[in-house]
Formats: C-alpha cells, structure tokens, sequence
C-alpha cells in the first residue's frame, strides 16, 4: 500500500494440506470477516454456478435443477455476507433462505466472485465434462449465463484470461505442467467467437455503468438487495431497489434462467431500458419499453434497467 494502493495482490483462502499453524489464526476464507480490505476466492459462487470440480455434476448455468445451488448462487450475488441474522428483519429485503451457508465477508467486496482461474477446469472444459451431450449453442450460452452472474455479483468479479474466446485447455484440469499449446490463449478463436468476446465486453460496461451492481457495502446490500422467492430452482430474480442517487436506474433486474425450458415471469409495472436478453446485451441498451411480464430464454440472463 506504502508504494501503490491500487496495486490487488491475491491468493488462496483454503489450504492444499494440513496447515502447521494454528487454526484459528490462519487466513482462510472462512475468517475472511477478520481481515478488512482482504478477500478470498468464492468457491460457494463457483460450485454453484458450475458444479464442484472435484466431480462431473452440473451446476445452475448448465441445467443442475436444484435449490441448494440456487441458494448458494443467491448468497454469492448478495457478495457472500452474512445477511442471515437480519432475515428475520422487517428492515430485509433478502427473501430466499440461506439455510446452508454462513457467511464470511464482512464487505461484499472482500468476495471474490469467479468460476474459472489458473487450475481446475477452464470453463468451456468443465460444461463439456458435466454437459457434454449439449451441442455448441448451448454450451455457449451456458457460458454467458455463468459469467453474467459473476458480472453482476455484488462482490469484486474475476475473469480467466481467454474465456471470452472460448478456450478450451483439451481437457486438462490443471495444467502447470503443461505446454504452451495447452496454456495459450487461442486469440485466433476472436472471429469465431466473436460474438461471445462482444457479450462479454457489455456485460462488464452494464457492470462498470450501473453502481447499484457493486453497491460496496454490506449495509447498502441489505438496504437495496432482494431476491423475491420462485417456485422454480432453475431460476432467481435478483433486485436491487430503490437506487436513486446511486444509480442512473431506479431499479435493476437480472433474471437468471438455468434451466432448458423458457421461464415468464412478472416484474413491478414500469419503463424500462432492456440491457441484455436471450444471449445479447448491449450497455446502452437493446430496447425501450413498458413491462409488467418478460420470457427468459433458455439457459440465459436478462438484465433490466427501471427508467426514471
């Protein structure tokens, strides 16, 4: 910090073996509340979104179907505090129990919310191993569901380099070892995937243009976020309400499908700029328009803005 405060150093918050410390003064992720300013992988976020990677099972973006992964993805987007003492409060808006999780940030952004990194599975291998009989459409549109959730997880957003370009490492989940062939970042995959790397970009200017998905403060979470209750596990509404004088919006919406089946659902009556649907997004936006209902395509994120 003395030299550059901008400067994000990052490990792990979880041991390989079995530390020679103490315990209970280790910095692991579960102790992350101790440490203002630092924060910790979420693997509550990832497994959910994706499966755990020490099995082949499926998670929330590639059609799992099941409501502990729903619950987890939820606290992951409410950036993994510890909101579950206040969900009894008149003053939560936080619907969906957590019945499972504690929570370990004291701050959302002290989650780091991501699904890929340097081992285990990049994310085009990891739908392949648990989605395989998918075609390529559908693996692709899984990817956008997952990273779309990360973009608009209330904690700080971790991308691997190279899957904005679908990269696949053949297979090979943990590749320190391995060559160059298998690390590289395939840029020659631009042109065919370019569509996926253009997605990315506007999920990450909806992220860095609306406030009220970073809103920095457990306080702020608890004030603006809630995830009005569904009867589908596959599928979450996430809300962060009342944002005048955060945000350009009053309101954002995010819709998120994991399931193969299209999901209507209703939203409060009101004018809205339409910032991604159906595997497109655009930061300013796809479409204008009054809604009171919307259909969320198949394994896909829709984001809505609430005009003033």
């Amino acid at each position: 910090d003395k030299i550059d405060p901008t400067i994000l150093v990052y490990g792990e918050g979880w041991a390989a073996m079995t530390p020679k410390y103490p315990y209970e003064e280790l910095a692991m992720k579960q102790f992350t509340y101790k440490m203002p300013r630092v924060g910790a992988f979420s693997d509550d976020i990832r497994n959910a979104l994706i499966g755990s990677p020490f099995d082949h099972e499926r998670g929330f973006a590639s059609g799992k179907n099941d409501q502990q992964s729903k619950e987890a993805l939820c606290f992951g987007l409410a950036g993994g505090i510890d909101y579950q003492s206040v969900a009894d409060s008149e003053t939560s808006n936080i619907q969906v129990p957590i019945s499972n999780i504690q929570g370990w940030a004291g701050e959302p952004m002290q989650h780091v919310s991501y699904i890929t990194c340097h081992d285990n599975y990049c994310l085009r291998d990891r739908i392949e191993v648990s989605a395989k009989d998918e075609d390529e459409p559908t693996k692709l549109r899984m990817n956008k569901l997952a990273q779309t959730a990360v973009l608009v997880s209330q904690g700080m957003a971790f991308l691997y380099g190279g899957e904005e370009l679908f990269r696949t490492k053949l297979g090979i989940d943990n590749s320190f070892e391995s060559p160059d062939s298998i690390n590289i970042i395939p840029w020659e995959n631009k042109q065919k995937y370019d569509e996926l790397f253009e997605y990315y970009k506007e999920i990450i200017k909806i992220r860095r243009e609306h406030k009220g998905l970073r809103l920095g403060s457990a306080e702020l979470v608890r004030q603006h976020v809630e995830f009005p209750p569904t009867d589908n596990p596959s599928f979450i509404i996430y809300r962060i309400k009342d944002l005048e004088g955060i945000d350009s919006a009053k309101s954002l919406i995010v819709l998120l499908n994991g399931s193969a089946e299209t999901v209507e659902t209703p939203v409060p009556k009101g004018d809205y700029t339409v910032l991604a649907h159906n595997g497109e997004a655009q930061a300013i936006g796809l479409s204008k328009l009054p809604l009171d209902k919307i259909s969320v395509a198949p394994y896909s994120a829709t984001i809505l803005a609430e005009n003033e």
